[in-house]
């Protein structure tokens, strides 16, 4: 990368492609380079070794960003309150959804997940994609997040916790901090879609 690019996001740009290719990423950088480190840590990098360099002797820090956590989640907006749920033993609310079982597509793992978490039945077929965030994940040691977020499906269906769930809750944008960091990006996303989140 030339010196004629600081600043631009092509660095940050790079990597992010980098991880969507090969999930875990590992680089080492020269400890007296604080700004690279600085950069990679705001990435989600975290150290995991120091070795000297064999021709130098000057010592390198190995970091590494795990592969991003892959989510699903289902946008449920009414009357400008957007549907989330806390799970039994966590602080934080989530939107409905998770993770994927081995051989889902992400519409099946969400249909999966709403049946599980809420007892709302979907037809696959129903969902659309409407976005994907990019953060950290909630609660797993700066793990990369990468939710794809999904409308469709019974936006008027009365929703029931089911075994795993605490809570069920109605939020807003005056509940950013009962959320998961992730959700400050949902609102912004739907915002910009036009739709109202009070």
């Amino acid at each position: 990368m030339g010196q004629s690019m600081p600043a631009q996001g092509a660095g940050r740009a790079l990597l992010e492609h980098a991880v969507n290719l090969h999930g875990e990423v590992s680089l080492e950088v020269f400890e007296r380079n604080e700004r690279s480190r600085r950069f990679y840590e705001r990435m989600g990098f975290t150290e995991h070794g120091r070795r000297a360099d064999e021709e130098t002797g000057h010592q390198l820090i190995a970091l590494r960003r795990p592969a991003p956590l892959e989510s699903v989640a289902w946008l449920c907006v009414r009357d400008g309150r957007i549907l989330n749920v806390r799970t039994r033993g966590r602080d934080a609310f989530y939107l409905p959804g998770g993770k994927y079982e081995p051989g889902e597509t992400a519409a099946q793992a969400l249909v999966r997940e709403l049946a599980e978490e809420l007892g709302v039945s979907v037809a696959a077929e129903s969902l659309t994609e409407a976005f994907t965030v990019h953060d950290l994940a909630h609660g797993q040691g700066g793990r990369p997040l990468r939710m794809r977020c999904f409308t469709g499906g019974p936006q008027d269906a009365e929703p029931v916790p089911g075994r795993e769930i605490a809570e069920v809750a109605w939020l807003g944008r005056d509940d950013l901090d009962r959320c998961a960091p992730a959700y400050r990006q949902v609102v912004r996303r739907l915002e910009a879609d036009g739709v109202r989140v009070s």
